[in-house]
């Protein structure tokens, strides 16, 4: 069995902690001083975690640190990481994006996304930060997460479509011999929380009978109502020729659970 942590201070260290827990603004910092203080004082581990409240072992690393390395083991082991990515100035942006729509920024749909909001920000500030610390940071700002709509239709008139549709074909039939006509049919549908055990995703010749289908969809990343994916009883599923949903999610975009993924 291992003996109790004694810690003996000389006179001139135990003033320049005193002075130096008086003096710094840093909360953690103030804190380990207090833990070595009260060593010296004849305090064990658990009274000291009681008093502070921190736990018994945080109080034995901070001293066995400290009587490593002296005063210098009492400062943040991670203040030589390099400057911190998320300050004020970051969460900032990352406020003035949220309050505006992905359009206004150059991207194709009316809504943010946590992956499109990373990017975004790395694009006007040069700081690269992961999906999850974007999510932590709309946590702190209050931002709500919210879910995806089930079926999301053209809110054009059949009417309208037609008319819109013998436009371009119109184009298309008369291009000149030296033009080529490009048509962008792909769709990415991807970190969706799709519940409900009714079709999560489906292309429009599925849902409201149109006779000019979309093209391929990818819908991996999504979570379908449940571990096993498209195709159980249990989840969401997909209605449509070319909608690729694997990988999936197993878990729901919320949760802190692992999103292992499916097939």
């Amino acid at each position: 069995m291992k003996g109790r942590i004694v810690v003996r201070l000389p006179r001139g260290v135990k003033r320049r902690l005193q002075r130096e827990r008086h003096r710094a603004r840093d909360a953690a910092l103030r804190t380990r001083i207090q833990i070595v203080l009260l060593y010296e004082a004849g305090w064990g581990a658990h009274r000291i975690a009681a008093s502070l409240g921190c736990v018994p072992a945080t109080a034995v690393r901070v001293v066995r640190r400290f009587l490593a390395l002296g005063e210098e083991g009492l400062l943040d082991g991670r203040r030589d990481n390099g400057q911190m990515k998320v300050d004020d100035d970051l969460r900032q942006a990352l406020a003035e994006l949220v309050a505006a729509s992905p359009e206004e920024h150059g991207w194709s749909r009316p809504t943010w996304t946590r992956e499109l909001l990373a990017r975004t920000l790395r694009q006007q500030t040069g700081v690269g930060v992961s999906v999850s610390t974007t999510a932590r940071m709309l946590d702190h700002l209050g931002a709500r997460w919210g879910m995806a709509r089930p079926i999301v239709l053209c809110p054009w008139s059949k009417a309208r479509k037609a008319r819109r549709l013998r436009a371009i074909f119109k184009v298309v039939d008369h291009l000149p011999t030296r033009e080529v006509a490009y048509f962008e049919d792909e769709v990415d549908i991807h970190l969706n929380d799709l519940r409900g055990g009714n079709i999560g995703v489906g292309d429009v010749c599925a849902l409201d009978g149109s006779k000019v289908c979309t093209g391929s969809i990818d819908a991996t990343e999504n979570y379908w109502g449940c571990p096993a994916g498209p195709g159980d009883d249990a989840c969401t599923t997909t209605s449509g020729s070319d909608i690729r949903f694997t990988p999936w999610l197993k878990n729901p975009i919320a949760s802190d659970a692992d999103n292992a993924h499916g097939k």
